[in-house]
Formats: C-alpha cells, structure tokens, sequence
C-alpha cells in the first residue's frame, strides 16, 4: 500500500492558517494563571503581521505584543539612569557612508552593567556597552571602533526592518 500524503489536499493557504500549538499552549496557560495577556492594538495587526479574524490570530497577537512589552522593559532597565552620549563627530563623519541608514545625530551609547559581560545591547537609536572603558575610550574617540561597527548594524537593522516594535518582534 503506497503512503499517502495528507497534506497533498490542503491548500498552502489552509495550511498556513492551522493553529500552532505552542501559541494555543502559551494561551491555555496564561489562562489558567489569570495572566491577562494585552489587548492587542491596531498597530500590533500591523507589526505582527495577522488578520483580526480567528482566535488563532488573536492567540498570536497577544504573544506578539507580549514579546513587545517584554523587550520595552527590558530596555527600561537596560537604561534606567544611564548617561547616554553622543558619538564624537569624527565617528560620525565616518560611519554616515557605510550606514547610510544610521541617524547619527540621533544614536546615543552609555554603559550599563545590566547585562552579561564583555556584551553590548543596542535599542535602535542607543547602543549599552557593558564596558566603561570602552564607553570611555569612545566619547574621546580613542576607541577600536569594531565593537561599535557590529552594533550600528544593528541601528540599520532596525530601520530597514520597519522601526523599534518590528525590531522588538525579531529581537
């Protein structure tokens, strides 16, 4: 007897539309806990990229919009009290051509130790260098810019791919 496969007669539209079980799951429990889980906005069918018109879809709004919050707080903490400074204008000058998205009248970096060490945590327009002397040696604009090169990719990265909430959905 030949082996049949069943999803030959579903339509790639059916199967995209078929409930994900760690959605349904994430749901269920935070039911059972009484978590209240955010109603989603208008926006958020925007960003998290699903039409309002089943369960499934609002499921996986409300775990978008989740990831969103979750990220704007630990963001807030990564920053919370951190002097945030601009780049010296000979870095600016320099890395405009190469990131051409980059805003660098806007990007600001400071240190924050809220993170594991020797790591860095860019939040689009501010990067958080778990160095103080790499902070340091930045806002003199003696430092070895490589480290700063990897985390304005990540500037352009937010920009290309439709602005902070979009990021925080990827992140």
């Amino acid at each position: 007897m030949k082996s049949m496969d069943v999803r030959k007669n579903i339509s790639p539209s059916a199967r995209r539309r078929r409930p994900r079980p760690g959605i349904l799951l994430a749901v269920l429990i935070a039911g059972a806990i009484g978590w209240q889980m955010p109603v989603p906005t208008a926006f958020a069918f925007q960003v998290c990229a699903c039409g309002a018109g089943d369960i499934v879809c609002l499921a996986a709004i409300a775990v978008c919009e989740t990831k969103i919050h979750t990220y704007n707080l630990y963001m807030e903490q990564m920053g919370a009290g951190v002097p945030r400074h601009q780049l010296p204008a000979v870095y600016r000058d320099l890395l405009r051509s190469r990131y051409p998205l980059a805003d660098f009248n806007a990007f600001r970096f400071g240190f924050s130790d809220r993170q594991p060490p020797n790591n860095a945590t860019t939040d689009c327009g501010t990067t958080y260098f778990n160095s103080r002397a790499y902070v340091d040696a930045l806002r003199a604009a003696g430092a070895n810019p490589d480290w700063l090169l990897h985390e304005v990719t990540h500037v352009e990265q937010c920009t290309s791919g439709g602005g902070r909430e979009a990021y925080a959905k990827r992140w």
